[in-house]
């Protein structure tokens, strides 16, 4: 007797829980914690870049020593590998408990909608079922990083500020400082994208909504003469669908422009300050590369 497929029991939390969203973005605990700690170590490896280049600069080439100098090139290599493999691992435990959670999702929706009762609220057609079993569930599943990559940043910010801070201790306190500030900065930017990006989802779904029915009751139409009624309808909600798109996306690039803006100014601030530190003669050439490379790397994490 061939044995059926293995059921997984789903871990979502009961509809009813008012903490819903949280639970089930967390429900892959295994994994998400997994893909947490690996996408934090990958974060910091790549932020000990520009610390082993700095120390190079002023241990070994300054020196003129070359095995030295090899013996830091082969360092380079392993903080790039170790880099690479928790990125990779990270991403793969990410995946997998996206693509996890998205499954509980999608079987919970489509379980619901064969139950007599239906889902809460009115009756929907089977094109806003559609898109709520599809797209809906997806965009949940898709946040499950929200549970990944601000642990990462947040250590990546922490680990900055003590190489600077062992450097020049001021310089260190001028980046947890800056932290805050800059995503504060992001947080306001990023209000016009939340609205607008509600408003394509809405549009998006009710234009995938009627393509599903029109496809769905095309004999009938045909029969009763309304196809150019119901073209005319569609091509509207299309195009209600493509402005809020546009208008996401507009608000997405602004997004985009404010945080590069801000964290450019943070990078070149710090940049003068390590320059003038370095004239005079207080911080060495390797230090210089180590600051500067710092601020490079900190400024994704602080705007992510």
């Amino acid at each position: 007797m061939i044995p059926g497929p293995r059921v997984r029991e789903s871990l979502l939390p009961d509809p009813t829980d008012q903490r819903w969203l949280l639970k089930s973005l967390l429900a892959q605990r295994p994994w998400s914690l997994l893909a947490s700690f690996s996408m934090a170590a990958g974060f910091i490896c790549w932020g000990l870049i520009p610390v082993v280049v700095g120390h190079a600069i002023d241990d070994a080439v300054a020196s003129g020593d070359l095995a030295g100098l090899w013996r830091y090139v082969g360092l380079l290599a392993i903080v790039y590998s170790c880099s690479a493999a928790f990125q990779y691992l990270a991403r793969f435990f990410l995946m997998r408990s996206e693509l996890l959670v998205g499954h509980d999702l999608r079987m919970a929706v489509t379980d619901r909608i064969q139950d007599p009762s239906g889902l809460a609220g009115r009756k929907r057609t089977p094109g806003e079922l559609l898109s709520i079993a599809s797209a809906d569930t997806r965009k949940v599943s898709e946040a499950v990083m929200m549970t990944v990559f601000p642990v990462a940043e947040m250590c990546s910010i922490l680990y900055v500020a003590a190489m600077m801070t062992a450097t020049v201790w001021w310089l260190g306190l001028f980046v947890l400082c800056a932290a805050p500030i800059i995503a504060t900065v992001a947080v306001y930017a990023a209000r016009p994208l939340q609205t607008r990006s509600l408003a394509r989802q809405k549009a998006v779904a009710a234009a995938a909504a009627m393509a599903t029915d029109v496809v769905q009751g095309l004999r009938i139409l045909k029969g009763l003469g309304a196809i150019e009624s119901v073209t005319g309808r569609y091509h509207g909600l299309s195009r209600e669908a493509l402005d809020a798109t546009v208008s996401a996306n507009a608000a997405q690039a602004r997004l985009n422009a404010i945080t590069e803006i801000v964290g450019s100014l943070f990078t070149i601030a710090v940049g003068i300050l390590s320059g003038w530190l370095a004239l005079a003669g207080r911080i060495s050439i390797g230090d210089l590369i180590t600051l500067i490379g710092l601020m490079q790397f900190v400024i994704t994490p602080m705007t992510m």
